[in-house]
C-alpha cells in the first residue's frame, strides 16, 4: 500500500478525534463523521488490528509507568504542552500524550513527578511565538472569529480568545496572511476550485489545506460550510466541472 496514503488516513483519524474501538463502533461513527468505512480500513491496512496499531491504539499496555517516566525524563524539554509533545512524539515514535495521561492522571502530574513546572490556565500552554507559527502554519483555516474556534476545537488548537490574549483581530489576520477576508459564495468556491481542480479533484480535507495555505486559496471549511460537507463539494463540482467539459 502507498505509504503516503497510509500516513494521510491515519492524520485524517488522528485530526477527527475519534476514538478507535471496535468495527461496529467505528462504522457507526465513520458514517456520521464521513470518514473512511471500517472495510476501507482493513483493506488498506491488512487487518482491524493493524489499523488500530497504526492509530497506537492498543499499544498502552507495554508502556508501564516506570518505562513512560525514562522515556519523559529523556525528553522533558518538549513536555512543554500536549500539542508539542505529540509532534514530537509522532516525529520520533512516542507514545502520545494520551496514553501519559492514562498512566498519571494529568499532564500536570506528569510534569509535577519531572519537577517541571504546571500550567493551570490553557491559555497559558501557549507563548506569543506559538501563537504566531500557529497562524502562520494554520492560516489558511481562518475564516471567522466563530469558524476558528469550531476548527480549533478539532485540531487541539488555541481559540480565539486566546489568539487574542496575544493580538489585535487586525494583527490575527495579518500573520494568517488573510488581511481581505470576504464571504465566499457558493459560485466563488465552484470558480475557485475549478480553476485549481487538479488538485481538488482528488484532495483530501487535509491535502486541500495543505494546498490551500501555500496557493492562498479557501480552505476545506468554506466548502464544507457552503455545500454541507467535503464529499457533497467534491460530488457536486465535479458534476459541474464535467458538465462545463461536455458543452466545450
Amino acid at each position: 500500500m502507498d505509504s503516503e496514503r497510509r500516513k494521510e488516513l491515519i492524520k485524517q483519524i488522528t485530526d477527527s478525534k475519534i476514538k478507535v474501538t471496535t468495527v461496529r463502533v467505528w462504522n457507526v461513527t465513520a458514517k456520521e463523521q464521513k470518514l473512511p468505512s471500517s472495510s476501507t480500513l482493513i483493506n488498506e491496512f491488512g487487518s482491524w488490528k493493524a489499523f488500530k496499531e497504526a492509530c497506537g491504539v492498543g499499544t498502552e499496555n507495554k508502556y508501564t509507568s516506570k518505562k513512560l517516566l525514562e522515556i519523559a525524563k529523556l525528553n522533558k524539554e518538549h513536555l512543554t504542552s500536549r500539542r508539542k509533545w505529540d509532534d514530537f512524539a509522532s516525529e520520533n515514535s512516542l507514545p502520545r500524550s494520551q496514553i501519559f495521561i492514562d498512566k498519571f492522571s494529568s499532564w500536570n502530574n506528569l510534569k509535577q513527578k519531572l519537577d517541571l513546572p504546571t500550567l493551570t490556565k490553557r491559555s497559558d500552554l501557549y507563548t506569543k511565538e506559538d501563537i504566531v507559527n500557529i497562524l502562520k502554519q494554520h492560516g489558511a483555516n481562518l475564516e471567522s472569529r466563530q469558524q476558528w474556534d469550531v476548527y480549533a476545537h478539532e485540531n487541539n488548537l488555541p481559540t480565539y480568545k486566546t489568539l487574542r490574549k496575544h493580538f489585535t483581530w487586525d494583527e490575527i489576520l495579518t500573520l494568517a496572511n488573510r488581511n481581505k477576508i470576504s464571504h465566499l459564495t457558493k459560485d466563488d468556491l465552484i470558480d475557485i476550485s475549478i480553476k485549481h481542480f487538479k488538485v481538488f479533484g482528488s484532495a483530501s480535507i487535509t491535502t486541500w489545506n495543505d494546498y490551500a495555505r501555500k496557493n492562498k486559496v479557501p480552505s476545506s471549511y468554506s466548502f464544507i460550510r457552503n455545500f454541507g460537507s467535503w464529499k457533497k463539494a467534491k460530488i457536486e463540482i465535479t458534476k459541474i466541472k464535467r458538465s462545463k467539459k461536455d458543452t466545450n
